[in-house]
């Protein structure tokens, strides 16, 4: 899937964008796991669609947790690790780079 296929989907399903952009980093939760904990974080409308479109421009954040990222991803990263995510790095302090 291309960057442009991507940010489009970013638009038209965002949760499932991102459900899948996870579960191609998360091996050890289930996809039904991760899409109820994106669900719960990502929002309304607008909160996913920008959600999806960050992870889509930088899918790195997944792994390594650090900025520019927006809060909405720290707060991602962070509920997927309570659910018991592994590969998931944990949000990273821009400020001082201690994780979260």
């Amino acid at each position: 899937m291309t960057m442009a296929d991507q940010l489009d989907r970013a638009v038209t399903d965002p949760v499932g964008l991102i459900t899948d952009l996870v579960a191609g980093v998360e091996k050890e939760l289930g996809v039904e796991t991760i899409q109820a904990v994106v669900t719960a974080v990502a929002g309304g409308r607008a909160k996913s669609r920008s959600l999806a479109k960050a992870l889509a421009i930088r899918p790195a954040v997944l792994t390594d947790g650090r900025s520019p990222a927006p809060r909405a991803i720290g707060d991602l990263l962070i509920e997927l690790r309570k659910a018991g995510a592994s590969a998931v790095a944990p949000p990273v302090c821009a400020e001082c780079g201690k994780k979260l």
